[in-house]
């Protein structure tokens, strides 16, 4: 699937109003101060989303009145919204949908996700479950009442916010995507299912996806906007093509305030590898995929801002029916280092910049015969959470 470009040039969208005159286009507006939703309905406009932390607007204008809305002193850019979506390529629903019952059949029996035991999170565990830390997955919800996301005493450890999709919403997943990647980064260790990286964290519903796994890059920035005030660590498993200066500030924000960020590096190592945002950002933590023989997948996006790889193929995790579904791609790489984040910060590692460091200077080069050193592939290679929370090395 191609994406529509979302940072386009005020002459563009000129021309663009040219041959629509009457036509009304989807824009980001950025405010200098407090977003003006006046000013936008004066040029016939409609408000569709705000954030104050990003100064933002995005809005349904005539597209013959961007150039006035640009033209105004109090606003500092505006940009046409684009896509974001779940990464094309490996990532899908999966076939039939999930597995593990349905139809009141019992929930399957505890098992160890190959890639939480390759990247060593149980060793780990003994020093910290991620308790305290909350994670905030971006993305198409998560299905809060999924038995495998309660802890001892029974209640769910997931806390719903915002569906920047339909406010008048709540963010249970309707997709499947965001719970399978918030079991990756926190499923309950318990009698059923799967464990994810951080057994104990809290896990924050985002919902800036819709079901059919595609929403607007001013919704993304709206919800890593608030996430950023409501969790310690952002994972978003989704992206786009294009670059705009929203959403990297956006990001660059969240990490500023002392927030972790990381992401899905993409899906698009067989078609040019294009970069991926925000994962190319340089504030955001980018992460390929691997499969449980240490190679790197044809569909793992190779680029300079790859920072660390982690299991990405054939991944158990929990899916929207509650029960659990088997999918690849890098989004369910990026929940892996997520979660090993949230075990960090729960041990004592306070700053953004620690953890990005733990991580990545403990990282296995599993390439090291033909890449030794960071590379466009793996990036400083992958992810060894044990390490990077007790400083004991595991046996690769």
């Amino acid at each position: 699937m191609s994406y529509r470009r979302a940072s386009l040039s005020i002459a563009a969208l000129l021309l663009s109003a040219t041959t629509a005159l009457a036509q009304d286009t989807r824009v980001i507006v950025i405010f200098h101060d407090a977003p003006d939703e006046d000013l936008i309905t004066n040029k016939g406009g409609r408000v569709a989303l705000r954030s104050d932390r990003s100064r933002m607007i995005a809005a349904h204008v005539p597209a013959n009145r961007v150039s006035e809305i640009a033209a105004e002193e109090g606003v500092a850019s505006v940009a046409e919204d684009g896509e974001a979506r779940i990464p094309v390529g490996a990532e899908a629903r999966p076939n039939g949908g999930g597995n593990g019952g349905g139809g009141g059949a019992p929930q399957p029996a505890e098992v160890l996700p190959w890639g939480v035991d390759r990247v060593d999170a149980s060793a780990a565990w003994s020093t910290t479950v991620g308790a305290g830390v909350r994670i905030a997955i971006v993305d198409t919800g998560i299905k809060d009442d999924h038995a495998d996301f309660r802890d001892a005493g029974g209640s769910s450890r997931v806390v719903l916010g915002p569906n920047f999709m339909n406010a008048a919403k709540s963010s249970k997943d309707d997709n499947g995507h965001g719970t399978h990647c918030a079991g990756i980064a926190g499923a309950s260790d318990n009698t059923i299912g799967v464990i994810g990286m951080a057994p104990g964290c809290t896990l924050v519903a985002v919902k800036v996806l819709d079901r059919q796994g595609s929403g607007w890059i001013s919704g993304i920035i709206a919800g890593i906007d608030w996430a950023a005030d409501n969790a310690d660590v952002i994972n978003l498993s989704l992206g786009t093509t294009s670059n705009i200066s929203a959403l990297e500030d956006s990001v660059d924000a969240a990490v500023a305030q002392g927030v972790v960020v990381v992401a899905a590096g993409g899906n698009e190592g067989q078609i040019g590898n294009p970069p991926l945002y925000p994962g190319a950002y340089a504030s955001v933590i980018a992460v390929a995929a691997t499969n449980s023989s240490d190679g790197v997948p044809a569909f793992s996006t190779r680029g300079s801002y790859i920072d660390i790889a982690a299991p990405g193929v054939s991944i158990l995790s929990t899916w929207k029916d509650g029960y659990y579904a088997t999918i690849s791609g890098t989004s369910m790489a990026s929940p892996h280092v997520a979660g090993a984040a949230a075990l960090l910060i729960a041990n004592g590692t306070t700053t953004v910049a620690g953890v990005r460091s733990a991580l990545e200077s403990t990282a296995d080069d599993i390439n090291a015969a033909t890449q030794p050193g960071p590379d466009n592939t793996i990036g400083n290679g992958l992810l060894d959470a044990q390490q990077a929370v007790t400083g004991i090395e595991s046996i690769p």
